[in-house]
């Protein structure tokens, strides 16, 4: 189990950027040598398990506007303590991993903490970034032509984001797609350090 937080991010990301074509990341199901890349189910599977371990309800809201604005202001110092705590936990237990445990390690709980987040945290993250990835490649494709391919890709994205999205409170994915503009700084920063 790879990075922590940034598992949960990027598969969010990765999901959105695949729908336009750009990932290099995320192969269509075909098998890959290459440890880094996922399939579009095995992405769905991990965050199938994400889903579940962080308690994720569509009947919940969870999220307001300073949840996003703490999650901007400590996302990026919070992962890199996360990716490394991350690593720490792998090296001295690879065997025996699962998101359930990884999340309730007291050093994680500490570094949450750290930044004034509770075990809730997780299922925010999940929302902000998979609300933005969704967001984010509902008005790219909004802005494309309206011919047959734009609509074959936008119906794609909807099939591969669509449950995930069906798992997370309405009110909740309207507040992350108001906020796309302030999240695209973090986001990108985000994106920058997977690299």
């Amino acid at each position: 189990m790879k990075h922590l937080f940034s598992t949960i991010l990027m598969l969010s990301l990765l999901f959105s950027t695949a729908c336009s074509g750009g990932s290099d990341q995320l192969e269509d199901g075909n098998e890959s040598d290459d440890d880094t890349v996922m399939t579009q189910e095995e992405a769905q599977e991990e965050l199938d398990e994400i889903t579940e371990t962080v308690g994720l309800s569509k009947e919940v809201s969870i999220l307001n506007e300073s949840d996003i604005d703490k999650f901007i202001e400590t996302i990026v110092p919070m992962t890199k303590e996360l990716e490394a705590l991350s690593l720490e936990i792998e090296e001295s237990s690879p065997n025996d991993q699962n998101w359930e445990a990884m999340l309730a390690q007291p050093k994680v709980v500490a570094i949450l903490d750290k930044y004034g987040w509770d075990n809730g945290f997780f299922a925010k993250s999940m929302v902000i970034s998979m609300g933005y990835a969704y967001a984010k490649g509902m008005e790219e494709y909004d802005k494309m032509e309206d011919d047959a391919a734009s609509q074959q890709a936008k119906t794609m994205m909807k099939q591969m984001m669509g449950p995930m999205m069906e798992q997370m409170n309405d009110a909740d994915l309207a507040l992350v797609a108001s906020n796309t503009a302030k999240l695209d700084d973090v986001i990108n920063e985000m994106n920058e350090m997977d690299r």
